[in-house]
């Protein structure tokens, strides 16, 4: 079903978005301040390049003239692998960062100086704005690389051989 799709380079890029990912949460999450929530967006660009990268190295593993939907679909399947790992890796690092996250009761730490029209949980909107960034914005950020970038990185693209449709069960490219 898949058979145009390398999975084990898919899994491989969206790893080490996930990974890109966490590293500026792991920093955010060491000073919780208001003013230090750049750091998400960071991951979230670091995220944007590996997928960015995947796209063009998928390009040139095809001869720098890969079907245009096939990358835009495999894209697709490393920004939503990346998300789940990312996704996966916040809650790893909020679970040992933050004393208390899984327990009842107020959390060790929370975000001293929220706006007053944040999400109010128990560690003030701490544990909201890093899932949002896991989950909302890379795959925002992903899914816009996974749609401008297959088409600008093709290099004839009057001439886009091959099935159209990485789902059918046709031999690989």
């Amino acid at each position: 079903m898949f058979r145009r799709i390398n999975f084990g380079n898919s899994l491989r890029s969206a790893l080490i978005a996930a990974l890109l990912f966490a590293v500026p949460v792991f920093f955010y999450l060491k000073d919780t301040t208001y003013k230090s929530n750049w750091l998400i967006y960071l991951g979230s660009f670091f995220f944007f390049l590996v997928i960015v990268l995947h796209t063009i190295f998928f390009n040139k593993v095809r001869g720098e003239n890969a079907n245009t939907i096939t990358m835009v679909f495999a894209s697709h399947v490393v920004t939503v692998m990346g998300v789940v790992l990312s996704c996966l890796f916040v809650f790893l690092l909020l679970v040992a960062m933050v004393p208390g996250y899984l327990e009842a009761g107020p959390a060790g730490k929370a975000t001293p100086d929220t706006p007053p029209n944040e999400v109010f949980d128990k560690t003030n909107g701490l544990s909201f704005r890093i899932f949002m960034g896991a989950s909302i914005i890379n795959f925002a950020f992903g899914s816009f690389a996974g749609i401008v970038f297959p088409f600008s990185v093709k290099r004839n693209q009057t001439k886009d051989t091959g099935e159209p449709f990485p789902l059918k069960d046709n031999a690989p490219e």
